[in-house]
C-alpha cells in the first residue's frame, strides 16, 4: 500500500436529477473508483415489460478517491456535490472507513436475493442483536437482527451510519451466529 491509497477515502457525493450513472462513469474514464448502490425495477416500455438496474437511493453515489483529485472532478461537474453532517456549529463532509465500505459492496452485490435500502430513520439497530452470517456468499458478514416497519419477517441490517442501510430479507436462522 502505497501514500496515495492511505490518502484514498470513500467519500458520500450526491450527483443532482438523477446523473449517479453519468457521474460514475466519467470516474471510469479517469480510473476513480465509485460504487452506485442499485435495485431492480419493472418498466413498461413501449408495451413491453422490462427489468432495469437503477440506484437504489436516489442522487447517491460514493467515491474513493483523494480529496485533491475530488476538487478537480468537482470543478468539471457542476452537479456533484458534497454529502455533508452537522457536528454542532461544524459542517463536515460525509466519509465512510475502507473497511465499512467494503463489507457494504460485497452485501449489496453479493446476494441473489433482492436487497431493500432503507434511511436511517427507518430502523432502530439499538433494538437489534448484532450477528455474523455463517455460510453462503455472504459468509462472514456482519449487521443487526431486526424487525423492520411493514415487513412480516426479521431481517439482517447493514448499516453505514447516518447513511444509508441496506436490509437482506429472510436469512435462515441457522446461518447466524449472535455477536457479543
Amino acid at each position: 500500500m502505497n501514500a496515495t491509497d492511505l490518502s484514498q477515502k470513500w467519500y458520500v457525493m450526491s450527483a443532482t436529477f438523477n446523473r449517479s450513472f453519468k457521474v460514475q462513469e466519467h470516474l471510469e474514464d479517469i480510473g476513480v473508483e465509485s460504487f452506485i448502490p442499485l435495485r431492480t425495477k419493472v418498466c413498461t416500455i413501449m408495451g413491453k415489460k422490462i427489468r432495469k438496474e437503477v440506484p437504489a437511493i436516489s442522487n447517491l453515489i460514493f467515491i474513493r478517491t483523494t480529496e485533491d483529485v475530488l476538487k478537480n472532478i468537482k470543478q468539471r461537474i457542476s452537479y456533484l456535490h458534497y454529502g455533508v453532517v452537522k457536528a454542532g456549529k461544524e459542517v463536515r463532509k460525509m466519509t465512510v472507513k475502507d473497511e465499512e465500505m467494503n463489507l457494504f459492496i460485497r452485501y449489496c452485490t453479493q446476494t441473489s436475493q433482492e436487497v431493500t435500502y432503507l434511511s436511517p430513520d427507518e430502523i432502530h439497530l439499538a433494538k437489534g442483536t448484532r450477528v455474523r452470517i455463517h455460510g453462503g456468499p455472504l459468509d462472514g458478514l456482519e449487521g443487526h437482527f431486526i424487525k423492520v416497519k411493514g415487513v412480516r419477517k426479521k431481517c439482517v441490517v447493514m448499516k453505514i451510519d447516518n447513511i444509508a442501510a441496506a436490509a437482506l430479507i429472510d436469512v435462515h436462522p441457522d446461518l447466524l451466529e449472535v455477536i457479543p
